[in-house]
């Protein structure tokens, strides 16, 4: 697996940056509330998204929904 990624020039991203990329395009949608998302993460509380994730686009919002939307096939 590494050959391949050093191959293609692919740098490695470890589970923790699906994480981080899940939370910043559910916040960027708008459409649920931080105690959802904070649940989802296994977080007792919303305090650690606001504190870790506090800032996100807005603009990427819009594209969101709708593919979110068509991976659920809603």
């Amino acid at each position: 697996m590494s050959f391949i990624r050093l191959r293609l020039g692919v740098r490695y991203r470890g589970p923790g940056q699906c994480r981080h990329t899940y939370v910043s395009q559910l916040l960027s949608t708008g459409a649920v509330s931080i105690d959802w998302i904070a649940e989802q993460m296994g977080h007792t509380n919303g305090n650690i998204i606001r504190k870790h994730y506090g800032i996100w686009i807005n603009e990427d919002g819009p594209g969101v929904i709708g593919m979110l939307k068509h991976a659920l096939k809603l």
